[in-house]
């Protein structure tokens, strides 16, 4: 007859030998994963204003959805861009690659927040939405002198202002780059409150 050797075992001894298999697997786990098990919903979907705008440039096959209401997007909206309000957008199933953006970052997060899992990995967002395509792209700010190493990725924010028709403005500051070097597949979303309202510049 066989006697089961965990029966003699008391409560306490027993749980105490699960918590060591527990932490035993979480060992485990951190040496093949060392970041974590990440689920879909912390992946950086991220898109920035000059690699869209270089996509929309050279007719890249995507979906660019503006998640505003149809009043915002008569008003300005993206090259190309279709306009399925957020609320419709929640409801559609999207199988093709898509970009969605918004008029600052509310509408894409809550977004990606509720269809993260179903979106796929195809799906990006437009990071800082309209705010920084105006802001970075139409109308930036660029240094007057330009440090050698950043030649290249200033003078393609010049040629898609131009293409896009926006205006540069020149400063005295190097600091404006920094935005330019960010690595999306690090940021989160961005923390700074913006408007759905456009600044105007130019004419």
């Amino acid at each position: 007859m066989k006697v089961n050797k965990l029966s003699g075992l008391s409560l306490n001894k027993r749980l105490a030998g699960l918590a060591f298999v527990l932490a035993a697997s979480a060992m485990v786990a951190s040496f093949v994963a060392p970041e974590g098990l990440k689920n879909e919903n912390e992946r950086r979907p991220f898109i920035s204003v000059v690699t869209l705008a270089n996509a929309i440039k050279n007719r890249e096959e995507f979906l660019l959805i503006d998640l505003r209401d149809a009043e915002a997007y008569e008003e300005f909206h993206l090259p190309s861009a279709e306009n399925i309000p957020y609320d419709s957008a929640l409801a559609m199933d999207f199988e093709s690659k898509v970009i969605f953006y918004s008029g600052d970052d509310y509408l894409a997060k809550r977004l990606w927040e509720k269809r993260h899992e179903s979106l796929g990995p195809n799906t990006m967002v437009l990071y800082g939405g309209v705010h920084d395509w105006y802001e970075k792209l139409l109308y930036p700010e660029l240094p007057i002198n330009i440090p050698e190493e950043h030649k290249t990725m200033v003078n393609q924010v010049i040629e898609l202002s131009t293409y896009y028709g926006g205006q540069i403005e020149f400063v005295e500051s190097q600091e404006v780059l920094e935005y330019y070097e960010y690595d999306l597949n690090k940021k989160y979303w961005p923390g700074a409150k913006r408007t759905n309202g456009l600044v105007r510049k130019g004419c």
